[in-house]
């Protein structure tokens, strides 16, 4: 029997699709793991994790690299393994679990940024829905704790602080949001929708992480700027005003406000990294320590090692000022040429200047990835393209 030869058109389609199925199941494994955080041990987080990592970074190897900032994000990878190499190689110290954390971020938004995920976004939205009635089930029924003298609601995850969960709601909450429009606000689908986006503000509200109350924030402020249709010299020119502003406002408040307080330590443990970063020698100031080197004893959190709580400053730590500036590039390839993502990307970007936020948190920031995907492409039902329709896991 003769064999049917493949068109051009689907033998193009299939690594999409196949990429597309390696993002899917690896969104499955992440959720796995918050539904499953507190019953499974860490070996079996550990191993949900570096599979889902891995599903990743085949599904970035197949798929075609269309935008600039796709390339940047590989340099980003390059960079880091780079810095890596050179720290393990002058005698610095390697932490694989922290390497592991880390090299996960940039290859999910990768994946954002080349793989489309629409046949799978229903799929996809359940879950996160379902996360966000978890989440709100565990706040009301389970016991309730106290960080920095708050109280604080029961987490969805994590045993140690609120942050992880409230990065997770906070992320169900902007993917909610930009998926709003689907449905007709007094459909079944638009309720539940709005009841997703209603319960993942309360827990935002209560979890307290100020870091997640203003990535929200910024997202909600920037993303009707974003959108008008002015040229990106205007836009930078508007940035680069509101964070004089907000440096201005800083500088106002510094002769009223105990900072040190105010931001929990933070900034003592700015400035004393601060002091170790430029007593360096030439070569680690250039490719850091190593990964997981920022967990250091501070003068202001004594009675544990602990990271800068700067997502900069921890890039600046461990992998020097080639990692600093390869993630200032991807930031700004970004935010200036990238406008449906913009506001996500300004968001995070606002979040990883004031804490620690997303940079080391892939399983909360995966839910970010899955916004970029679906941010970059016409999101309508029924928009599906004819290859997806036939593909399943």
């Amino acid at each position: 029997m003769a064999q049917i030869s493949a068109s051009p058109e689907q033998a193009i389609g299939r690594p999409a699709n196949y990429a597309s199925n390696l993002v899917a199941l690896a969104t499955l494994l992440q959720l796995l793991q918050i539904f499953l955080f507190f019953i499974i041990g860490p070996e079996m987080r550990y191993a949900l994790a570096g599979s889902a990592t891995c599903l990743v970074a085949f599904a970035c190897l197949i798929s075609r690299p269309n935008t600039n900032s796709t390339t940047h994000a590989w340099f980003f990878i390059l960079s880091m393994i780079f810095c890596w190499v050179l720290a393990v190689g002058s005698g610095g110290d390697f932490s694989p679990a922290s390497a592991a954390q880390q090299l996960a971020i940039p290859l999910w938004l990768i994946a954002g940024l080349s793989v489309d995920v629409r046949q799978w976004q229903k799929h996809i939205s359940v879950g996160l829905g379902l996360v966000a009635f978890y989440a709100f089930y565990l706040a009301m029924t389970g016991p309730t704790y106290s960080v920095g003298y708050i109280e604080r609601p029961a987490n969805l995850v994590d045993f140690e602080g609120p942050h992880l969960s409230a990065y997770i709601v906070g992320g169900i909450f902007l993917y909610y949001l930009q998926d709003l429009n689907k449905s007709p606000i007094f459909s079944v689908k638009g309720l539940l929708r709005t009841l997703v986006i209603l319960l993942c503000a309360y827990l935002i509200v209560e979890y307290q992480v100020r870091t997640v109350q203003v990535l929200v924030a910024v997202y909600l402020a920037s993303s009707p700027f974003i959108k008008l249709k002015i040229s990106n010299l205007v836009k930078i020119s508007a940035i680069v005003i509101a964070l004089q502003l907000a440096f201005l406002a800083l500088l106002v408040a510094s002769y009223y406000l105990d900072f040190t307080q105010f931001s929990s330590g933070r900034t003592s443990v700015y400035a004393e990294r601060i002091d170790i970063i430029s007593a360096r020698p030439l070569a680690t100031l250039f490719f850091g320590t190593g990964a997981g080197t920022d967990l250091v004893v501070s003068s202001a959190w004594w009675w544990d090692a602990k990271n800068s709580h700067n997502d900069f400053l921890s890039v600046l730590y461990e992998r020097g000022l080639l990692g600093f500036l390869s993630l200032i590039a991807l930031f700004s390839s970004i935010i200036f040429t990238r406008s449906k993502i913009s506001p996500l990307a300004l968001s995070i970007f606002s979040a990883s200047v004031l804490s620690n936020g997303l940079l080391a948190r892939p399983l909360a920031f995966f839910i970010y990835a899955l916004i970029v995907s679906l941010s970059l492409r016409d999101i309508t039902d029924g928009s599906i393209n004819t290859h997806a329709q036939s593909t399943s896991l």
